[in-house]
């Protein structure tokens, strides 16, 4: 009797763990949006590629390079201009913003090392 009860309970234990990974939806996209340069999220433990991907999709730009390793942030964002934002988001990991001669942002760059974050002036503006 007692084999029985054990094979029993480990039935329902290997059920409640099948049941619990296949319930476990993947996380959401971090919801980012940028209206006239300036971001509003509300992120919580959001894998930090995502966002900055997010940011990418929201604006159109192009992303070059990577982030050295996974990290999660959370951060509450409300109307913040973009490189402030990215400033908040990335902390002292550089980054440069390049924009078309209309102003939009055409691409993030993320090289390798550096502390310092910069802005590429519009194409055409002295």
């Amino acid at each position: 009797m007692h084999r029985q009860a054990v094979g029993v309970l480990l039935a329902l234990v290997a059920g409640a763990a099948a049941a619990a990974s296949s319930s476990a939806a993947p996380a959401a996209a971090p919801s980012v949006t940028v209206r006239d340069g300036r971001v509003t999220a509300s992120l919580r433990q959001a894998p930090l590629d995502a966002v900055i991907a997010a940011l990418a999709r929201e604006t159109g730009a192009e992303v070059r390079g990577a982030l050295p390793e996974p990290r999660t942030v959370t951060l509450d964002l409300d109307a913040v201009p973009l490189e402030a934002a990215l400033e908040r988001l990335l902390g002292s990991r550089s980054f440069t913003l390049t924009y078309d001669a209309e102003g939009r942002l055409k691409r993030l760059a993320l090289p390798a090392g550096g502390a310092t974050a910069a802005a590429a002036p519009p194409a055409g503006a002295s």
